[in-house]
């Protein structure tokens, strides 16, 4: 979360604001806005998304490998 990307050695970081956040007992899907009529979905620990404070407006990063990628066009 915050405005500055956080230092770490992953080579995929994107920038967005959180459109919605999905809490399970177990897990949470978060939904960033990208910009440009594009979003981002990624699947976290619902104790990830609750220490982060993620809620909608919230900006926030996402980090990721590039093998873990599903790609959707609609």
């Amino acid at each position: 979360t915050g405005k500055t990307a956080p230092k770490t050695s992953a080579r995929n970081c994107v920038r967005g604001t959180v459109n919605r956040c999905e809490t399970s007992d177990v897990s949470a899907e978060v939904v960033l806005d990208i910009g440009g009529g594009k979003t981002l979905t990624s699947s976290i620990t619902s104790h990830s998304a609750k220490s982060l404070g993620l809620s909608r407006g919230k900006s926030a990063f996402a980090l990721f490998d590039a093998a873990h990628v599903i790609v959707a066009i609609n």
